[in-house]
């Protein structure tokens, strides 16, 4: 269902954009109702890794921010290692090759992105 490479847009509620990218690697697919897998993936300055899980067309995934490279984001803070909480909803009749999802950091639930996901490819 949503395994593949993703291109990750991320704005911030102060408007701050950043991009990066997402492989999701499915585990367990049990058709439309259910899959589970890891996410892993990356920008210029952090990497990301974790799993996710859909069921009832619901995502929901957890994932470790580990920072790596130049500045840490000023939409992130200072921190660098930390969770973040991934939410999205599929619509059965809606293009799943471009999708929604919400962020929040588990440590502070105030802190929140919205998250646009295209699908760039697919697995041969």
């Amino acid at each position: 269902m949503l395994e593949g490479l993703w291109s990750v847009e991320v704005m911030s509620p102060d408007g701050a954009l950043a991009a990066g990218v997402f492989v999701f690697q499915p585990r367990r697919v049990f058709g439309d109702f259910f899959e589970g897998g890891r996410i892993l993936g990356g920008d210029r300055n952090y990497v990301y890794a974790g799993d996710y899980t859909v069921e009832n067309y619901g995502v929901t995934g957890d994932l470790e921010v580990i920072h790596y490279a130049d500045e840490t984001h000023p939409s992130f803070g200072p921190d660098r290692n930390f969770r973040i909480k991934l939410l999205g909803d599929l619509d059965q009749h809606v293009d799943r090759d471009v999708l929604q999802f919400s962020a929040e950091r588990v440590d502070d639930p105030d802190c929140k992105w919205s998250l646009r996901l295209i699908r760039r490819k697919r697995p041969s």
